[in-house]
């Protein structure tokens, strides 16, 4: 999660969709994510499920870790 925290430092993170199965495992994590445009707060120690064609979007306020 570190990685995509450092690649999109300069960039708005969007609400978009994939067309397959996504799992964060968060370590250590503050903000929140949006799945389907439903609010869930990130905090440390949580797995989040992102199905197929599900619109989601990660908004962190510090650093996140854990793996995608």
């Amino acid at each position: 999660m570190e990685d995509y925290y450092n690649q999109s430092l300069d960039k708005v993170s969007y609400p978009h969709r994939h067309d397959f199965y996504t799992l964060l495992f968060v370590k250590k994590g503050q903000g929140v994510h949006l799945i389907d445009f439903e609010s869930f707060k990130l905090s440390n120690q949580q797995v989040h499920f992102v199905g197929p064609g599900q619109v989601h979007q990660l908004q962190e306020k510090v650093c996140s870790f854990g793996y995608v």
